[in-house]
């Protein structure tokens, strides 16, 4: 009788623990990869940040800087729209869908400001749902862009703008680097900072 109370316990001990480890996975494994999300994303605005500021350098005061891409993203520049974009598929955001939302002062989509008022780039990002789920979203594209400003000085015909160039569209992912390097400044009144945009292997 003793024998069997023992295999009876054993097989209940087994039956429960098989239970619990299928609840914690079950419930444990999204929350994982949520909060690895979240650290994606946050990585992916700092060194967005960290971008902007080395353009702001570069174009003040020159020189050349090569930025590795740290993230795991693409990361392209289109010379036509001198946007530089940084782009992660993700199955959570920090962020609203569906609403581009700035990071700065500057509100998304002006292509105009003032001096005294705006930044001359404006970073966004925008999170669009790929993936529905049955209640929710399941994967996210999350879009983080950067693209000059043209900023007038008070009520003056005076302008500056930072100028991104490329001979063409530029591709890259992680373990890229981003190259900046001041080619020179243009105009008088309407002054542009000339910065060359490369992404290199």
């Amino acid at each position: 009788m003793k024998g069997v109370e023992q295999i009876v316990s054993s097989v209940l001990l087994t039956g429960i623990l098989i239970a619990v480890v299928t609840a914690v996975t079950a419930i444990g494994l999204p929350l994982l990869d949520k909060t690895r999300d979240a650290s994606s994303l946050e990585n992916s605005r700092n060194f967005m940040i960290n971008l902007e500021n080395s353009l702001k350098e570069v174009a003040n005061n020159g020189g050349r800087v090569r930025i590795p891409v740290t993230v795991d993203s693409d990361v392209s520049f289109d010379p036509a729209t001198e946007k530089i974009e940084m782009r992660m598929i993700t199955s959570g955001t920090l962020y609203d869908s569906e609403a581009e939302i700035p990071l700065g002062r500057n509100d998304c989509g002006i292509s105009q400001g003032f001096w005294q008022d705006n930044s001359p780039l404006t970073l966004c990002v925008l999170s669009t749902c790929i993936e529905k789920g049955d209640q929710s979203c399941r994967r996210y594209s999350v879009a983080y862009t950067l693209v000059p400003v043209e900023l007038r000085i008070g009520q003056t015909i005076e302008s500056r703008k930072i100028d991104l160039q490329s001979p063409g569209p530029q591709l890259g992912n992680r373990d890229s680097f981003i190259v900046l390097e001041k080619l020179g400044d243009t105009g008088t009144n309407e002054k542009k900072s000339l910065v060359s945009v490369s992404i290199e292997a």
